[in-house]
């Protein structure tokens, strides 16, 4: 998806990604720079076809890194369920 910026702020359009999903806490956030309308997403690119795929590694890598990025805020998240 590409998310409809504030031209003042960003001088490029942004692409969210939306197959990688985190909990990060509100201070972690930066100011605002767009939003996405989520009434006109659409499926884009092909699925991964598992460990063969010549993406796969990068997926994975891509994962680990998100996880790590996010651990503290899910577990206070999960702590507080």
């Amino acid at each position: 998806m590409i998310v409809a910026v504030d031209r003042r702020t960003v001088r490029w359009p942004v692409v969210v990604l939306g197959d990688l999903i985190g909990i990060v806490d509100d201070d972690e956030l930066g100011t605002v720079i767009g939003r996405v309308d989520l009434s006109v997403q659409e499926p884009t690119g092909t699925v991964l076809r598992g460990p063969s795929d010549r993406r796969w590694a990068f997926k994975a890598a891509q994962g680990d890194l998100l996880s790590a990025e996010c651990r503290a805020a899910t577990c206070r998240a999960l702590a507080t369920q």
